[in-house]
């Protein structure tokens, strides 16, 4: 309810700042909150967005699920987040992909770097010991090919809706200041 209340009064908005919808793209944030209580599910958020470099910001679908199955460390609470937000960001490039001839990228963004560099080179040593549930949707993600870009947390648009934020928490980190989202007067 907190949370609720906090953001009673943001906007989620979209910008057009003149991009061509051809040139736009897919903008994937994503992040997961380990859980170390039993049963150690994590929670986690994201948020898919078509986004230009003009600066046109449509947020399109955004999420915060509780997650199915037990995670031992937060890279794997992180991959299993990956793993379900990418299929959310395919169905999105498909539509796109039906209004212009062109391909339409992914671009992810992550806070977590043990998690990057381990999409990026098959593993580190953060997440050398990987539950086999975890490790099927390390391994998705990776054969998409996607390795996320690197983002601070307080830039991370998924933070929102995956991270108890009190009022003024959410008031002075960067994401009021974030394309697109701002506080209603």
């Amino acid at each position: 309810m907190s949370y609720l209340k906090a953001t009673a009064d943001y906007a989620l908005t979209l910008i057009n700042e003149g991009d061509l919808w051809s040139e736009c793209f897919i903008g994937l944030y994503v992040d997961a909150n380990h859980n170390k209580k039993p049963p150690c599910k994590a929670d986690d958020g994201h948020m898919v967005t078509v986004d230009g470099v003009l600066g046109t910001f449509m947020g399109m679908d955004w999420s915060k699920k509780k997650q199915g199955i037990v995670t031992t460390n937060s890279g794997e609470s992180e991959s299993v987040a990956w793993s379900r937000a990418i299929k959310t960001a395919i169905k999105w490039v498909a539509v796109m992909e039906k209004t212009t001839t062109n391909a339409v990228p992914i671009r992810g963004y992550n806070d977590n770097e043990a998690v990057r560099i381990a999409f990026t080179h098959g593993s580190s040593a953060k997440m050398a010991h990987m539950t086999r549930h975890a490790g099927v949707h390390f391994e998705f993600v990776r054969s998409i090919g996607l390795i996320p870009r690197h983002i601070d947390g307080e830039d991370n648009l998924s933070d929102m809706f995956n991270k108890i934020l009190g009022a003024k928490r959410l008031r002075c980190s960067d994401l009021t200041s974030s394309p697109g989202i701002h506080v209603l007067p």
